[in-house]
């Protein structure tokens, strides 16, 4: 996968490393020449520019990449400034950065959704999930345990919950589900959002684009994904 990462402070610079040694492609971008000069070993490149103007941002590949990550910190107004700037830029998926409730209403507002909260999450744990196919979150139980939020996969569609037997054949089990449904943000533009599917049994029918909400060991799961795709 292809990725570029805006800023290279702790977060970005962790985020592009991780998925780097995983084989992505990462573009690191800072106006901090030092930063630039100083990881570029550790990601596919590095680029020096500032990422609040305009133009400088319509120099780089966004469309091209599968995800652009702002990781941008401690200055909100530049922050929000590369997200909508990225937004119209065509990004296919947008990964931003908040520093407090007051960032993350606004990037809601802008119609961002995957937004990263660094006092809750490690740049690591990140890195997994942006890189991984198919996965929205992750969260570590211990060294083997997991909670995923996972993309269902296509083969999975049509079929009831009972049918798949998540912990019979897979030994995950299903905590919950979450489809999608549409909504207007403060300027009107209609966005997707996930709201957890009430009422959901043994008998509720997977459809396309639900979120599965899945505990389990890491092998598991990554047999599981290998045995769906």
């Amino acid at each position: 996968m292809k990725f570029i990462i805006l800023g290279l402070g702790t977060l970005g610079h962790t985020m592009a490393r991780i998925l780097t040694e995983q084989g992505d492609d990462v573009i690191g971008v800072d106006n901090n020449i030092s930063k630039v000069e100083e990881y570029k070993d550790d990601m596919s490149s590095t680029i020096c520019l500032d990422v609040s103007e305009y133009h400088a941002l319509t120099s780089l590949p966004i469309k091209d990449v599968d995800a652009v990550v702002v990781a941008i910190g401690n200055q909100l107004s530049v922050s929000i400034q590369a997200v909508a700037y990225v937004k119209k830029l065509g990004a296919k998926r947008i990964l931003a950065r908040s520093n407090s409730s007051v960032e993350t209403a606004i990037l809601n507002a802008i119609g961002i959704d995957e937004i990263m909260k660094p006092g809750e999450l490690a740049g690591e744990r990140y890195s997994f999930n942006v890189s991984t196919t198919g996965i929205k979150r992750l969260f570590p139980i211990d060294d083997e345990y997991r909670i995923y939020e996972t993309l269902v996969a296509p083969v999975l569609i049509g079929n009831s919950v009972e049918s798949i037997n998540f912990k019979g054949n897979f030994k995950m089990q299903l905590i919950t589900i979450k489809r999608e449904s549409p909504s207007k943000n403060f300027f009107g533009d209609v966005s997707t959002q996930y709201d957890v599917l009430e009422g959901w049994n043994e008998n509720t029918l997977l459809q396309k684009n639900d979120i599965l909400v899945l505990f389990g060991k890491e092998s598991d799961f990554s047999n599981m994904k290998k045995t769906l795709s």
